[in-house]
């Protein structure tokens, strides 16, 4: 599955241009979901014996050749996405596991970023020095 969305972070063109993904012309596209097994998601096998069915269910038939019997799980736990970040991203916050029982909703959520390529001057924010205030954050 590859699902083009333009969610409102400022994307451009580096799907294509990195890629070769196929892109509307003139859109400013901000991610591509690569692979997902999501209720409103889920990835379908392109080619090959499985052509045509979802992650999901190629998992649920071939549990131990796809996971191993070890690492069995539903949903499959990787969500696996290409960001084409040109304008600064809003803050990202994921609460632990307590927070999401006590709120009743959404599910913990670790992330893993892996920089594939960048524009001289880019950076990356990570949390705020001790005793920043919201006045001096602004």
């Amino acid at each position: 599955m590859s699902r083009f969305t333009s969610s409102g972070s400022g994307g451009g063109q580096k799907l294509r241009e990195v890629f070769g993904k196929q892109l509307p012309p003139g859109e400013k596209i901000g991610e591509s979901w690569e692979l997902a097994d999501l209720p409103e998601d889920k990835s379908v096998i392109a080619n090959g014996e499985l052509a045509g069915r979802t992650l999901r269910s190629a998992i649920e038939q071939y549990p131990n050749e796809i996971t191993g019997a070890e690492n069995f799980a539903l949903p499959f736990p990787l969500l696996i996405k290409i960001l084409d970040a040109e304008d600064v991203l809003s803050v990202q916050v994921h609460p632990d596991p307590e927070t999401c029982r006590r709120m009743g909703k959404g599910e913990p959520k670790t992330e893993c970023w892996y920089i594939i390529a960048a524009e001289p001057g880019a950076v990356i924010y990570k949390g705020l020095k001790k005793g920043i205030t919201k006045e001096q954050f602004a």
